[in-house]
């Protein structure tokens, strides 16, 4: 039964709201054969060169360390390269899966 709600009465002195109800039976599900982790073809591959990419910037470091500045630039030289080509594959990747890459300066939609 609904509470009664009396616009003549302050509302902190009214009767709360009755909130019980009964139970009703849970919703239907069904299973799906995709693991939510599951990785896309070819997006181990990508991850992979990444964290390789990703990994050589601390050899960088340890060069500039070292005071071998020249190998250092090299190695930032050949990893920038390296990058773009990872780029160009990861965004290739992206639309051959259906994922939208987020414009800059805005919120990505789902």
């Amino acid at each position: 039964m609904k509470t009664p709600f009396r616009t003549d009465v302050p509302c902190e002195t009214q009767d709360p709201p009755d909130l019980h109800s009964e139970i009703g039976p849970a919703p239907s599900t069904s299973a799906s054969s995709k693991s939510a982790t599951a990785a896309l073809p070819g997006e181990d591959a990508l991850i992979s060169r990444y964290a390789d990419l990703i990994g050589q910037l601390t050899d960088v470091k340890q060069l500039k360390a070292a005071g071998k500045t020249n190998a250092a630039q090299q190695l930032i030289d050949t990893l920038t390269k390296q990058f773009a080509g990872w780029s160009k594959d990861w965004t290739a990747f992206q639309r051959a899966n259906g994922i939208k890459e987020p414009t800059a300066g805005k919120a990505a939609k789902p």
